[in-house]
């Protein structure tokens, strides 16, 4: 889906496949964002970022790449009012960040005029920004769901005030020698909604296997 803006066409993924299938996404590149560039050669071996799937995805697909590399060019400019996308009802839920990461607090803030224009389509946010994040507005909307991603591997980060859930991958090996850790993501969004949904709100902390 291509929404048409003054400084370009922003592009909205419609997933058909792996764990986001039926989803929709806005996402940016992760090999143009300075954040990610930093984390994926951070000096901890367990920083999640070094082995950022999005990162594989784009070094081997250059279309993709291109088209997210632009997302965040347009997005990282305040859009116009004329320029924020409506969706239609194809567009149910919709995962900002799938790729990439807040390039700075206007591309934050593009995603919030998106959602107030959208006030049917459930969304959410991951990010490890919360530095960019605590600079805006924190919203308490129905619509908008805040995921913190937690940047170490077997590391559950706390809680940030404002925030609905927190991500955190765990390796088999850890799993083996720690059996409390539960895993509850099931790597099926469509089916679960548990970070979108309050309907289907079930768990605060979100545990996957790492991928």
């Amino acid at each position: 889906m291509i929404y048409d803006t003054k400084n370009g066409e922003l592009f909205i993924t419609k997933h058909k496949s792996h764990k986001l299938e039926g989803m929709h996404s806005m996402s940016t590149s992760a090999k143009e964002n300075p954040f990610c560039q930093k984390m994926k050669c951070h000096p901890n071996p367990d920083c999640v970022c070094r082995s950022c799937y999005a990162w594989t995805l784009e070094s081997m697909r250059g279309r993709m790449r291109r088209r997210y590399a632009s997302n965040g060019e347009i997005l990282k400019r305040k859009l116009n009012e004329s320029d924020i996308p409506i969706f239609g009802n194809n567009v149910k839920y919709l995962r900002n960040n799938a790729f990439g990461e807040f390039l700075n607090k206007t591309h934050y803030n593009n995603f919030l005029s998106i959602a107030e224009a959208n006030p049917q389509v459930k969304m959410a946010i991951w990010t490890k920004r919360l530095d960019i994040v605590k600079e805006g507005t924190i919203v308490d909307w129905p619509n908008v769901r805040y995921i913190y991603s937690s940047p170490i591997k077997n590391k559950q980060s706390h809680l940030p005030k404002g925030f609905h859930h927190v991500f955190t991958v765990y390796t088999l090996d850890y799993r083996r020698a720690h059996p409390e850790v539960v895993l509850n993501c099931n790597a099926a969004c469509a089916s679960c909604l548990n970070c979108y949904d309050d309907v289907n709100f079930v768990e605060v902390f979100v545990n996957e296997p790492i991928r």
